[in-house]
């Protein structure tokens, strides 16, 4: 018996499944007890037996069927049974041949119930009480054995599928083990398990990867900001997100890190390059656009080449942060750069007023006529340094970009732009001094008498509660089998209601239809790709998902199921449309603002009087409305608060509120349309002011109060007053009334549908401007009408 024992346990170490060890599991128990035929049943009731498997020496007998299906069976002693009148309820030869003789059932018991039965039969003369002793010892030891063997294909089929999962699904996945030194601090990282998206995520070889340390595949002289994440991983025992970039090939990846015992970690890697290459682009369009609006007007309103070079250089290095810009211009047949005044950071060194063309770099100087611009990040060290960066360390240049502008064929002009210290020039900094370049060129032009335009965007359990998308495993056409804990968790809806279709529900009712004919069309193409809107439960509202799903194939190549993971691109869409709106609202303000240039253009040359006085009146009003420009730029909704710009207009021209000069009103953000508009009336009344009025005279006074009155309906009107008192003398009112006073009784009414008066007394001058104001519905830019 014991021998039999043994070898159900040897046996049990090389059967390939539960099923093959049962049946060798029968044949020992044959031998041990003597019987010429078993069976092993299992049952949770007596009357509910599953056949778990017959001995080798015997075919299917319907006679054992009955026996197994005979609920005495089910006891709790063994039962011996004889072919005899007593015992036909049990054995019923009459099933089938050759009859059965004797039987035995052997109850395995568990837990107070009997939860199988082993059952032997036909042993010649019969079963007795030592074959019974020896079968109640073997049949725990089966259940025994059968139990590890169905525990251990369990895990064998567990480790399968996470092999798979690891493998296929479509996000850097790995586990790393990070390198400490003497005191603790961590210094590098090995690489023990990675995925194959881990290895397309960081452009790594197989070779390259398993059991190599990151600083030797990245060629890292040290870990940096990594080092410090990997930290506060091990140290708060907590998962935490970074992102990071790979600099040789240019990536951002999102980055969830989750302590994995010892120095272990567990990492899953997102490619976000896409998203941030966006963001990079809208941001820097972003501020492009700014530094053009900032560099339109001064350049525009300067009547100098001086200034103009001046004032572009100075908001070019400004915008980079360098240390001196330098423009020259070329002369081919003197051999020479005449360097004019350009801008200089504090501390930095001036440039020599001419340069020769001899002493370029010749390969240099050819690349600048063939209209390339040049860049060095550092001037090096030690001998055999080319000439040119030897001059350029000896007046304090370390770094620099050289622009050439060509023009007909000829190099006419350079923009050059200076660092005291070593840096590394982006391309983006490059384009940005081309297209100042060619601003400043041009307006150097038409100061000089011609015009010219410019052109100018995260183990099975572990790994998938990490990812920051939403996991789910479907059969074809879409019917899910599995969520991760993020579905539930995004969308409310439990885990098991999303089976079948059920993952339908929080998708938009209007984009359900065009999901179901991507699935019904993506076992033929092979991979099914869609975006569509998914309901964020917390926000009660649809956001935008990039979907995407692989097939997992059989050996036969047969799609078994998919994995798939949903990404959260609402923000990325965001973006794109926000641009978008951002493009149109800065094509209308361009469009708005020269309307008005053109107006007061018109208005002020109408106005008698020499050139010079229009040409100083005219400035005069460019310049206010370039303040109100600049305040316009300065938000994004291009609202102005009124009483900045009063402050504004009256700082232009030195005036201090205090003593003679009082100001009083609400905070009161203002449409771009209305603050133009009115800045120009109190632009009017502030040089009336300073030629004859209150700003004029040291015991005059001025006040300037506003107020937003309500209206029937609820609308509302602003409400601004100009009061000066204590004029010793007022020069009587022209009978000609010129642009100030046609602005605010003629223009101000037809524009703005405003109310306004405006009076001279003998010691004092009134205007009230009343102008309604729109509701906060309408947009804040309107075509402006003259």
């Amino acid at each position: 018996m014991l021998a039999g024992v043994n070898r159900i346990f040897r046996e049990a170490l090389v059967a390939g499944s539960a099923e093959q060890l049962a049946t060798r599991c029968l044949t020992v128990a044959e031998e041990v007890t003597g019987a010429t035929l078993s069976f092993l049943d299992e049952s949770a009731t007596a009357d509910q037996p599953r056949r778990l498997a017959t001995s080798e020496r015997m075919p299917r007998h319907p006679a054992v069927d009955g026996i197994g299906r005979s609920a005495a069976l089910f006891g709790v002693d063994p039962l011996v049974a004889e072919a005899a009148e007593s015992d036909r309820g049990i054995i019923r030869n009459e099933l089938a041949q050759p009859p059965i003789d004797h039987f035995m059932g052997i109850p395995i018991r568990e837990g107070g119930r009997t939860i199988g039965v082993l059952g032997l039969g036909n042993r010649s003369g019969g079963f007795g009480d030592g074959e019974r002793a020896s079968a109640l010892a073997l049949a725990p030891t089966i259940l025994q054995a059968l139990r590890g063997k169905r525990l251990e294909q369990a895990v064998r089929d567990s480790e399968e599928r996470y092999r798979n999962l690891f493998e296929t699904v479509p996000v850097g996945v790995g586990l790393v083990e990070v390198v400490r030194n003497a005191a603790g601090r961590v210094v590098d990282w090995t690489l023990l398990e990675i995925n194959p998206a881990m290895r397309r995520s960081i452009e790594l070889d197989p070779s390259e990867a398993a059991g190599r340390r990151i600083r030797d595949i990245l060629s890292l002289p040290e870990l940096g900001s990594s080092g410090q994440f990997f930290q506060q991983v091990l140290d708060s025992g907590e998962s935490l997100h970074d992102q990071i970039h790979i600099r040789r090939t240019d990536r951002w990846l999102a980055v969830t890190a989750t302590p994995a015992g010892g120095n272990r970690v567990n990492l899953i890697l997102e490619d976000i390059s896409v998203r941030k290459k966006a963001e990079l682009l809208l941001r820097r369009s972003k501020e492009r656009q700014a530094l053009l609006l900032r560099l339109g007007d001064p350049l525009r309103q300067s009547n100098s080449a001086d200034e103009v070079i001046a004032e572009g250089s100075r908001l070019l290095g400004e915008a980079v942060g360098a240390s001196r810009v330098v423009f020259g211009e070329i002369d081919e047949a003197e051999g020479v750069a005449r360097i004019s005044p350009g801008w200089l950071a504090s501390g930095a060194q001036e440039h020599p007023s001419v340069l020769r063309l001899d002493d370029f770099d010749v390969l240099q100087l050819e690349q600048l006529r063939r209209g390339h611009a040049i860049s060095f990040d550092s001037v090096g060290s030690g001998r055999g340094r080319r000439a040119d960066l030897v001059a350029f360390e000896a007046i304090g240049i370390r770094a620099g970009i050289s622009v050439p502008l060509i023009v007909a064929g000829r190099f006419v002009m350079k923009l050059d732009v200076h660092q005291h210290q070593e840096r590394s020039w982006t391309s983006d900094e490059i384009e940005l001094t081309q297209i100042v370049a060619e601003r400043i060129w041009s307006d150097v032009i038409r100061a000089r008498a011609e015009e010219r335009r410019a052109a100018s965007e995260r183990r099975l359990q572990t790994l998938v509660e990490g990812v920051p998308q939403l996991v789910w495993r479907a059969k074809d056409l879409g019917n899910w089998t599995w969520a991760s804990p993020q579905w539930t968790e995004y969308t409310g809806q439990p885990e098991a209601d999303s089976h079948g279709s059920g993952w339908l529900d929080p998708v938009c009712p209007e984009d359900r239809e065009h999901v179901q004919a991507i699935w019904a069309e993506a076992g033929r193409l092979g991979v099914f790709q869609a975006e569509y809107r998914i309901l964020h439960q917390a926000e009660k509202r649809y956001r935008w998902f990039q979907t995407r799903a692989t097939p997992v194939r059989d050996e036969q190549g047969r799609i078994v199921e998919w994995l798939g993971t949903s990404t959260d691109v609402d923000d990325l869409r965001r973006l794109q449309e926000r641009q978008q709106v951002l493009l149109g609202e800065l094509q209308h303000r361009v469009r708005n603002i020269l309307a008005v240039v053109r107006s007061v253009y018109d208005r002020t040359v109408e106005a008698d009087g020499g050139l010079d006085e229009i040409a100083d009146s005219f400035r005069g009003r460019l310049d206010s409305l370039a303040r109100t420009q600049v305040v316009v730029t300065q938000s994004a909704t291009g609202e102005v608060e009124l009483g900045q710009q009063i402050r504004e207009e009256l700082e232009s021209v030195g005036a201090d509120e205090g003593g003679q000069l009082s100001l009083g009103g609400p905070r009161l953000l203002l449409a771009p349309k209305i603050a133009e508009s009115l800045g120009l009336a109190i632009h009017e009344l502030l040089t009336n002011a300073l030629k004859y009025g209150a700003l004029k005279e040291a015991s005059a006074r001025l006040a300037v109060e506003w107020k937003v009155s309500p209206e029937p309906e609820g609308a509302r009107r602003l409400d601004l007053s100009w009061s000066e008192d204590g004029l010793s003398q007022l020069q009587p009112e022209p009978r000609r009334r010129g642009f100030g006073s046609e602005l605010i009784t003629e223009a101000l009414p037809y524009a703005l549908d405003a109310r306004t008066s405006l009076t001279f007394g003998r010691d004092s001058v009134r205007c009230s401007i009343s102008v309604p104001l729109p509701p906060d519905e309408l947009p804040l830019w309107k075509d402006f009408e003259p």
